[in-house]
């Protein structure tokens, strides 16, 4: 194999600029362009394709490569903007996040530090939820996908140098993209967020650049087939964007065609074409110089206005932040990054070898020790004044979860952690059952509340996530989720029936996400029982409930509260500040991410049909014609936008108790 060429292609930096222009539109106004995000599977196949021909040219060109001076010149790279921007975001949150915020900030901050992030993200957070607007190191996943590629690929290629005469390069580099591309397809079906943050689910894009390079080394691209491939590539890539959504099942099959858009495109860069000369202007070249810079620094500046805001930023603000992301990035590439790609090495970087490498390690450690702190001091609680403190209290440490009680497998076990009320008479058996979702397991301080007065025993028997409902799967859920749920379901029924003296069973759900045509997995259902492909919520419901009377068992139905697109916990310090009670944070109706009523309605449609079956609607105790408060006399009743805390399980206790005898 003969030296490669590497000259400058123009076109990469235009590439660059539309991936960074599809991820910004995305984060900015997800509504506008719903696929946006394969902008960052864009970049993994630019990526793939420079560092691959860079280090092909080392190889060709000296016949060894140095693995200390490759990770040396990607530490130059990676870590200087990386720094600056996490020391910004660092002081940001400081400023903004409540405690739990902030912890979770520190924890984000140290595996960004160790360039791991994905791992946390993957166990912590949906990529398109909610949620993951208050994680403002969120995009930092890719960045540690990369170098997780870059850990190993360097060293397979040289393996692979020192046997070139037996095997082509393409067929290996073919082999494991198969592979990876097989693993993406299954997880996407199966684990989604594994699909979505795992480097061995998106190595298959950075080896399909990879690919690239190798093909194209000292080979000249016609013009006719770089102008074809060039418009067909740009087309697969925005055609991509707008037509997937955060609903995709991705990455996997729907992911390959940006990437083969991608690769089309660069392919195009190597002769002059009309696709070529749009991405080589000066502006659009402009901005893919400072694509890394702007990746790093839009998505902290919109994820922590989200939080400060309580809201999504407006379509003005929004064009305010990706503003100053562009100032930001331009200043940052100018005087960081530029300076340090064009200066020399220090005194230690030249002596090359490790030794080089340690003002980076301590750049990292530091980093990583500051987050890790922040988290083992669960996000410095000291800086927040008095009705701030009470108020974080109030979200994080009083609530009603119990996480050795939730789950299938806790079901039959922990009988006195998980028991409420008074003891049982006989071990084992329960007088009370609390089922459902998060929704259900939130009511825990009501049902203790309710068995204690009544001198009953009483057990929590929940599953996060899943339908309580004999038979119902989720609508909309994976596998995996289906799977689990239906080994709850089976768990419960089974331990409903194992129960001598149960009086009550109390079912509550977060009712609008189980509120849609479902598959019956039939669990509870009789051989006489009409069984159609698909049920609706109601039909579950009347299944559960006659399974539950025929045992003499009274069915208590606990309404949906209202789902908040974000707590206003901002509001209700002021109002705590200002004397008043909070309830003037209110959310209109329209504003909820549920609107409580229409699962209401099913509700009171089916305990008209079972006369027996008693009704609560939590939500009468927080909402006015006018929407929906958080916060009563001075206290707030909820631990985060879905979900009550113990004063809020009370509260509705109170409503509730007499109304459900």
């Amino acid at each position: 194999m003969g030296a490669a060429r590497l000259g400058y292609l123009p076109g990469i930096d235009g590439l660059r600029a539309v991936s960074i222009a599809l991820v910004l539109i995305f984060h900015a106004y997800p509504l506008a362009l719903t696929g946006g995000f394969i902008g960052v599977d864009v970049f993994f196949v630019i990526s793939g394709f420079l560092i691959t021909r860079l280090i092909m040219a080392e190889l060709a060109e000296t016949g060894r490569f140095s693995l200390s001076g490759f990770y040396l010149r990607r530490a130059r790279r990676l870590l200087p903007s990386l720094t600056v921007v996490s020391i910004a975001t660092a002081v940001a949150a400081a400023v903004i996040h409540l405690p739990d915020a902030f912890a979770s900030f520190g924890a984000s901050l140290a595996a960004t530090a160790g360039f791991v992030s994905n791992f946390y993200f993957a166990e912590t957070t949906d990529y398109f939820s909610g949620p993951a607007h208050a994680k403002p190191l969120l995009h930092t996943w890719s960045l540690a996908v990369e170098e997780q590629f870059y850990l190993i690929w360097p060293l397979l290629l040289m393996l692979w140098w020192r046997y070139r005469e037996k095997i082509g390069l393409v067929a290996v580099i073919a082999g494991l993209a198969a592979v990876s591309f097989a693993y993406s397809e299954i997880a996407a079906r199966t684990d989604e967020r594994m699909a979505f943050f795992m480097a061995t689910s998106r190595a298959w894009e950075l080896l399909i650049g990879a690919a690239l390079a190798v093909v194209l080394t000292n080979r000249e691209i016609g013009r006719p087939i770089a102008e074809i491939s060039g418009l067909a590539g740009l087309v697969a890539i925005v055609a991509s964007a707008l037509w997937l959504t955060g609903e995709s099942r991705f990455p996997g099959l729907n992911a390959l065609p940006v990437c083969l858009g991608a690769a089309a495109v660069i392919v195009a860069c190597h002769a002059r074409t009309g696709t070529t000369a749009l991405l080589a202007l000066p502006p659009v070249r402009h901005l893919g110089r400072i694509s890394y810079a702007l990746y790093l620094w839009h998505w902290p500046l919109l994820a922590l206005a989200h939080y400060h805001l309580e809201r999504a930023p407006s379509p003005l603000e929004a064009a305010a932040l990706v503003g100053l992301a562009v100032v930001l990035s331009d200043l940052t590439w100018r005087f960081v990054e530029e300076p340090i790609r064009r200066g020399g090495l220090s005194r230690l970087e030249a002596l090359g070898g490790v030794r080089a490498l340690a003002p980076y390690a301590l750049v990292i450690l530091a980093t990583a020790a500051t987050g890790g702190t922040i988290a083992a001091l669960q996000g410095l609680p000291g800086r927040l004044d008095k009705p701030a403190q009470r108020i974080w209290r109030q979200m994080t440490t009083e609530h009603g979860f119990r996480q050795h009680c939730d789950g299938t497998e806790n079901i039959n076990r922990n009988h006195e952690r998980c028991s409420l009320g008074v003891p049982p008479r006989e071990p084992g058996q329960f007088d009370v059952l609390l089922i459902g979702d998060s929704n259900a397991e939130h009511l825990v301080p009501f049902v203790q509340l309710y068995a204690q007065a009544r001198g009953l025993s009483a057990r929590q028997a929940t599953r996060n996530s899943c339908s309580a409902l004999f038979g119902q799967d989720r609508p909309g859920a994976s596998a995996n989720n289906r799977r689990r749920c239906r080994e709850y379901q089976q768990a419960l029924l089974e331990f409903i029936h194992s129960q001598n003296q149960l009086k009550t069973v109390i079912i509550s759900h977060a009712w609008h996400r189980f509120d849609g045509r479902s598959m019956d997995n039939g669990i509870g259902s009789t051989a006489t029982e009409q069984t159609p492909p698909e049920y609706d919520l109601a039909a579950f419901l009347d299944r559960t409930i006659r399974i539950l009377e025929q045992r003499g068992v009274k069915v208590v139905l606990m309404g949906p509260i209202a789902f908040f697109p974000d707590l206003p916990i901002r509001c209700v310090v002021q109002e705590i500040r200002a004397g008043r009670g909070g309830e003037a944070c209110r959310v209109a109706w329209g504003e909820l991410v549920a609107d409580p009523r229409k699962a209401e309605h099913i509700l009171k449609s089916i305990a008209g049909r079972h006369p027996k079956v008693k009704l609560h609607l939590p939500s009468r105790m927080l909402c006015t014609d006018s929407g929906c408060s958080a916060a009563i006399g001075g206290k707030l009743l909820y631990r985060d936008a879905e979900h009550l805390n113990v004063l809020g399980a009370k509260v509705v206790y109170e409503m509730a108790a007499r109304r459900i005898e």
